[in-house]
């Protein structure tokens, strides 16, 4: 009895922790709509936008890690981890890496938001259409 019941409690507990994945994948594709404005910010030299960046990269490096988002959460440490080495030598300072690793993270999530689409099509309503390259960052 104890054993069915606790493997009851364990696919309950699971299929809670994919859909709080799927809440977040979700909006992490939401959140991407601020990076092309932002990464425009840190262009013009905005001190401000490369602290946010660098707090959501670290929020979304952590958080990704927790649902198993692994492509997600390496690709937001990569940025993280270039914005913190900005701070200790700005000289070393690449926008053009940057751009790269923004990109990376861009397809990253919707890699994971595809993946997570076509998981939970048999239960979940119909994701809204985001586009990748209305998302994607310009390297303009």
């Amino acid at each position: 009895m104890w054993g069915a019941a606790k493997y009851a409690m364990d696919v309950r507990t699971q299929k809670r922790l994919d859909e709080i994945g799927t809440r977040f994948i979700r909006g992490t594709v939401d959140q991407l709509a601020e990076l092309q404005p932002l990464a425009g910010r840190i262009h013009e030299g905005d001190a401000a936008g490369l602290a946010e960046l660098e707090h959501l990269t670290h929020q979304l490096h952590g958080s990704a890690a927790m649902f198993r988002f692994d492509a997600v959460s390496a690709a937001a440490g990569r940025i993280n981890k270039l914005l913190k080495s900005f701070e200790v030598n700005p000289d070393t300072w690449d926008v053009a890496l940057l751009d790269s690793l923004l990109i990376d993270f861009t397809d990253a999530v919707h890699d994971a938001a595809a993946s997570r689409r076509r998981r939970s099509a048999d239960h979940l309503p119909e994701w809204p259409d985001r586009s990748r390259d209305a998302t994607r960052p310009s390297l303009d």
